[in-house]
Order: C-alpha cells, then structure tokens, then sequence
C-alpha cells in the first residue's frame, strides 16, 4: 500500500510539470504580442518658482543658491531645467531681490569685459585666422548675454518697486507614451565597472546616463558611442563630443557653472588639447593647448600681414667697415631661424622701420638723422626710439632722447627699449623703483609730443615684472621680444619675431617685427 501511494505521486508531480509548461508555452507568444503593442508611458515633471504683480507672471526661476541669488532665472518657465527646487519664502522676496539685482550686475560687468577681449581679438585678426569664427560668434552671444541681464534687472528693479508682489511655487506633471516601435527612454544608474569608470551597457535612442567619472549626460546613443551629448557636472556644462566612457572627446563646449568662463575646441581624453579658444572676463586665449595647458596662438606668417624693422647703428658699421643701406631696395627675405608656420615665400615689403636715436644720456646714434629722412622720403612709416639706462634719471634722459630726435606729423609713436639684466633692477630698488623711472619718462614724453610712447621688453620681463605696473600694462602699447613659435599672450602693437632676419638692402642681420593686426588695422593706428 506504502508503495503504490508513492507511485501515485511522482505521477501527480510529473502531470502538473508538464501542464504547466504546456500552459507557459501557450501564453509566452500571447504575452510577447501583447508586451510589444502596448505603448511605454512616462512621467514628465516640471518644478519651477514664480513671482507675480498684482497676479500678473514677470519671472520664473529654479531655486536659490546660498548667497540668495536665484538659480536658472527666466522669463518662461520653459526654460527652466527640470531639476530640485529650493522653496523660497515671499516674506524675504524683497531682500533676494535686492541681492540679485547686485549678482546680475557683476555678472553684466564680467561679460562686459569678457566682451573686449572678444572685441580686441577681432579687430587684430581676420577670418583667415583660426578659431576667428569662433571668437565672432561668442562675440555676438554675449552681447545677447548682456542685453539679457538688463532685461532681467530692469523687471527686477520693477519689482523691487513694488509693494504688490508675491511668489508661487509650481509643479506641473505630464504623461507622456512612446509605442515599442519608437526610440526607447531608458536611464541608466549604473552598468559595467572597470579601470576606475562606469561604463554604459550598449543601447540605442534618446538617454541618460550617471557615470562616476563625469556625472549626468544626455544625448542620442548609438550603441556605445554618443557623437553629440551634453555633461553636467557640478563644475559646468560641457556639449560635445563624447567617448564611451563619459569623457569629452572631439570637438566640445564647456560653460562654467561658478563663473562666465567658456572654452570652445578640441578635447582629447577628457583635456584640452589641440586648438581651442577660451575666454574668461579679464583674458582670452586662442589658440595651441596641450594636457589642459596653453602654449600660445601659433599663427601663419603671409604677405597680409604688416611687417617691420628696426635698425641702429650696426645695420651700418661691421668691424671698420660702414655698409649703406640700399633705401630702393628693401624688401624682407628671411624672418629668422626660429620655428614658425611660412605660407607661400617670404618676400614682404618693409611698412614700417623704427630707428634708435638716443641711449642714456651720452650715446646717440649717428646714422640716425640720414635714415629717419631717407625712410620718410621712400614713405615708409618710421618711429625713434630710445634705449633706457638705470644710471641716470628718467627727466634728463626724456630731454636727451626729444633734443636729438625727430618726432613730426605722420610718424608713429616714439618708444622707450627697457631691456635690464635681473639683478641690475635689484640693484636699483626693484620693479617698483623700475617703473616709477619708466612713468616719469613716459609722462614727460607725451606730454612734449602729444602722442603716447610704446614700451618695448622682451617676453620675460613681461612674465616676471609687468604685473608690478597693472597701470602702464592696461594703459600703454606693448612692443614684445619674442622668438619662439606662439605669439606673445599679451596686448600688445608689434612684436619682434627674431634677430637674424634678412633684409634685400641691408647689410648682415636685422630685427624683423610685425604688427599686431592686418591693413585696416594698421592704418587706423598709423593715423
């Protein structure tokens, strides 16, 4: 009896097993064709603040940050990021306002400035220049920036004015169904780790994803690449390229979230690298990066560009001989052994020519007066400069340098060659004591000429003392000492490429210069 029970069992389990697999097998196709028809639904959440007069809707703003200033303020609530939302209180409205009018206004001023730099920028280049599209367009965005925020604060003072003002805070939901046969809406939190980065299990369609190396990104994926998406991060926003590991790759803008600071360019890896401009309220930098560092505007020397030299006394003098200079017959063959990107041959006209007149006060060069009358007869634009010497005062040395130069109508502006040795400014009281001298010479200079002096140093005094004199660096042209590949990082009028240049008509080697901008340019500071 024991035994048949047993028996009657294993056939009941065996029965129900296959029943219910016929039954499962039934229903799978059924359940597939059902899974496939019925459409994905999703929510569409939207918070946002808003502040009213005499119920009448002026902005809308995300939340407040710390400092009271308003987060993601707007005009329409569309434009509001979906996002957490810091509740504010209508009671304190009048004193965030009040904070923010003050926050917009630094901002306005940081665009403001931010904006002649752009400016500068494209008034010394043209669109031959790399990255001048580039600077052209943030250009116009900024001013659309800065006509923005006085918008804003022109509503917010209205505001302020009023006494009938108050605040609501908004929540508006959205169901939203995309069919099976559309692009999927997934969001990832998570995939597959390794080396430190949270890689993406491949997926197709509209997406987001959290990574832990970078932080949220949206985009259209493509299996595991994103050819255009969008990081955000607490740091800013960067739009772009983007590789499989979440990291910028290619061509990509980053917006800073603390600051107006931008940059625009190539990205290697997660880094600057490659051309890229950059521009923060007080600098713009286009051009060369390397691992997140700038190396400079590498440019392309052409026959567009305006070129120029100076001369003293041993463009004449070699040994015991004295060489004239062939004034008919100047043309600049050769810029210099130093590296540099030539386009097409090197065979510029000379525009313009400065020649030494003075140093100190007992030097004086005698070939100066011959030259300064044949250059202005063969109409070359021609200036005199001075050479400064730390052992004898800047007033005698001013008088010295005006007795014995030419400075008339048409010429360029005069120029005072600062180029001591470190330890000579030690000597002397330091960079303080340096261009305190440089100030008086300066100051007597134009007031005798009417025309404001350029300053010429080389690039290390620029990088170790110029900052000492934020006043003579804001306020006077800069004649630069560079030889290397990259333009000097500075404003500047001219800059010497190199001191073994070629000119057909000219004895031996010569300073080459060119001015900072093209034709147009050069006119306008010429008159």
């Amino acid at each position: 009896m024991k035994e048949y029970i047993t028996i009657k069992k294993s056939t009941f389990y065996t029965f129900t097993t296959i029943m219910a697999a016929t039954i499962l097998t039934c229903l799978l196709p059924w359940w597939y064709i059902m899974r496939k028809s019925r459409p994905l639904e999703y929510v569409d959440s939207n918070f946002y603040n808003a502040i009213y007069i005499n119920n009448k809707r002026l902005l809308c703003f995300d939340g407040v940050k710390s400092d009271s200033a308003f987060t993601r303020i707007d005009f329409s609530h569309n434009n509001i990021l979906h996002s957490p939302v810091i509740r504010t209180d209508s009671r304190f409205l009048k004193d965030y306002i009040s904070k923010n009018i003050k926050y917009i206004e630094r901002k306005r001023n940081e665009l403001s400035s931010a904006q002649n730099e752009l400016e500068y920028y494209i008034n010394v280049h043209n669109v031959q220049d790399e990255g001048y599209d580039i600077v052209s367009r943030h250009y116009e965005k900024t001013g659309t920036a800065i006509a923005r925020l006085d918008s804003f604060n022109c509503v917010l003072k209205r505001i302020q004015a009023s006494d009938n003002i108050s605040l609501q805070h908004i929540a508006k939901y959205k169901l939203n169904t995309l069919s099976q046969s559309s692009s999927t809406f997934y969001e990832s939190m998570g995939g597959i780790w390794q080396n430190g980065l949270w890689l993406r299990m491949a997926k197709n369609g509209r997406g987001i994803s959290t990574y832990k190396c970078s932080g949220k990104i949206f985009g259209e994926w493509n299996g595991d690449t994103l050819s255009n998406g969008i990081i955000i991060t607490d740091n800013g926003v960067y739009e772009g390229s983007i590789n499989k590991y979440g990291i910028p790759e290619g061509h990509g803008i980053f917006h800073s979230s603390s600051s107006t600071d931008w940059y625009e360019g190539h990205w290697e890896n997660g880094l600057r690298n490659g051309f890229g401009v950059m521009s923060t309220p007080h600098k713009l930098m286009a051009g060369e990066w390397k691992n997140d560092i700038y190396k400079g505007e590498r440019i392309t020397y052409t026959s567009e560009r305006i070129y120029g030299i100076d001369i003293s006394r041993h463009q004449h003098v070699k040994g015991k001989k004295i060489y004239p200079i062939d004034w008919k017959k100047l043309r600049i063959t050769h810029l210099g052994s130093s590296r540099k990107t030539i386009k097409g041959d090197v065979d510029y006209p000379v525009s313009f020519i400065y020649i030494k007149s003075t140093e100190g006060t007992s030097i004086k060069n005698r070939f100066y007066l011959s030259d300064y009358q044949q250059a202005r007869k063969h109409g070359i634009r021609c200036g005199t400069y001075h050479f400064f010497s730390l052992r004898s005062s800047p007033q005698s040395q001013a008088a010295y340098f005006l007795k014995h130069s030419r400075i008339n109508k048409g010429d360029l502006p005069p120029v005072l060659d600062v180029e001591p040795t470190q330890q000579q400014i030690a000597n002397n009281g330091g960079p303080d004591a340096l261009f305190s001298k440089i100030r008086i010479w300066m100051n007597i200079v134009e007031r005798r000429t009417g025309i404001k002096p350029i300053l010429y140093v080389n690039q290390l005094f620029i990088n170790r003392y110029l900052n000492y004199a934020p006043d003579i660096k804001q306020n006077y042209d800069i004649w630069i000492a560079r030889y290397g590949e990259y333009k000097p990082d500075v404003r500047l009028v001219y800059w010497q490429l190199c001191q073994d240049g070629r000119v057909k008509g000219i004895h031996g080697d010569v300073d080459i210069n060119i001015f900072n901008g093209f034709q147009e340019q050069f006119d306008k500071f010429s008159k």
